[in-house]
């Protein structure tokens, strides 16, 4: 495994890129075997929503700001500001 290293800094980066066909695999997973007593899945599952958000707010941004009209704009940046609050 490849880590990301500073010259000042020897520690591992907090974060890995990974296919999105593999988190979403991951996803199905997590959701197909439930386990809410545990403390760990819990944690799992909190941080694989709040990167879902994550991942849907990105792709809402984009189309509002590749719009090709100022109406479609508007709408998409109410449905990106909607989402967010979530």
């Amino acid at each position: 495994m490849k880590q990301n290293r500073s010259s000042s800094d020897s520690h591992i980066s907090p974060t890995v890129r990974i296919d999105l066909l593999l988190f979403l695999d991951m996803i199905a997973y997590i959701k197909k075997h439930p386990d809410p007593s545990d403390q760990q899945y819990q944690s799992i599952c909190a941080k694989a929503k709040t990167k879902l958000q994550s991942m849907i707010n990105h792709e809402l941004y984009t189309a509002a700001k590749t719009a090709t009209t100022d109406d479609e704009k508007a709408r998409l940046l109410q449905k990106y500001l909607a989402e967010r609050e979530k």
